[in-house]
């Protein structure tokens, strides 16, 4: 349990500290009141929102302390999972990729990462594929991503988002430093989502992978795309397979003015084009 501590205007303590509100402190000179938190307790709590085979595993606790990559998929996080686990994650410094994906976080769950992520400097990998968080989970993850300065990877494959929440992603990746990779297959951000994307990779200079397969995306969308990557000079990988994309698109994506500076994979596979080929 969390226990006080007193200290002379000074904090020494083991885990992490909650410091009083500013209108709560006491003038110079008094003692200091500072909530001290525990660890063990908040990584026990974690695991009683786990499968019950973690929480009966006497050596599970230890490998989630010792584990760089934490692989949560279809884990069927219980209400209350996602809090426990991300104020677990404070106490777990090694920790730099999570995979959450099938766990039904929808927008409540993206709301709880949104806020975690915004201040988390530890993780560089986050996989939330296939949970439903739609528009609204996007542009909270949008937010975070203004303020957070080390994620490198975000996954957000089949989560319904549409143009809305792309246009959100987007603005966010324009002013983005950190992001290298960003998976937005199995949505919905059609044209409008794509050209907001489009704009972005014209400012972003970190990106060098997007995944945008089954986003119902055509020839406007796809020639949106082609004019950024005529100046973008970091992104090597864009993956828009099956997608709606015919000849016209596919032309001024592959065409020897596209991609001079780094692209090097692009994938149109399953779409209605014929006759294109990389340049």
């Amino acid at each position: 349990q969390a226990g006080i501590a007193v200290r002379s205007q000074t904090l020494v303590a083991e885990g992490s500290a909650v410091p009083l509100p500013d209108q709560a402190r006491l003038p110079s000179g008094a003692l200091d009141l500072t909530l001290i938190v525990d660890e063990e307790p908040v990584l026990q709590n974690l695991l009683t929102f786990l499968p019950s085979s973690w929480a009966q595993d006497e050596e599970a606790l230890q490998r989630v302390r010792e584990s760089s990559a934490l692989n949560l998929d279809d884990a069927q996080l219980a209400p209350g999972g996602t809090e426990a686990l991300f104020e677990a994650l404070a106490f777990l410094p090694k920790v730099t990729e999570l995979g959450l994906a099938n766990n039904l976080l929808r927008q409540r769950g993206a709301e709880v990462i949104s806020e975690a992520l915004a201040t988390n400097r530890t993780l560089r990998s986050l996989d939330l594929r296939h949970n439903d968080i739609a528009d609204s989970g996007a542009e909270g993850l949008a937010r975070a991503l203004l303020r957070n300065s080390t994620l490198r990877f975000l996954g957000l494959a089949g989560n319904r988002i549409g143009a809305a929440g792309a246009e959100a992603l987007a603005a966010a990746v324009a002013a983005n430093s950190s992001l290298t990779s960003l998976n937005l297959a199995a949505n919905s951000v059609a044209d409008k989502g794509a050209k907001a994307l489009a704009s972005a990779l014209t400012t972003n200079s970190t990106l060098t992978s997007l995944h945008l397969g089954r986003n119902h995306i055509s020839d406007d969308g796809a020639k949106a795309l082609a004019t950024a990557l005529a100046t973008n000079s970091s992104l090597t990988l864009l993956d828009l397979f099956f997608n709606r994309i015919g000849s016209p698109g596919a032309q001024a994506l592959a065409s020897p003015q596209t991609g001079k500076l780094s692209l090097s994979s692009l994938n149109l596979g399953g779409n209605p084009a014929r006759g294109w080929r990389l340049a």
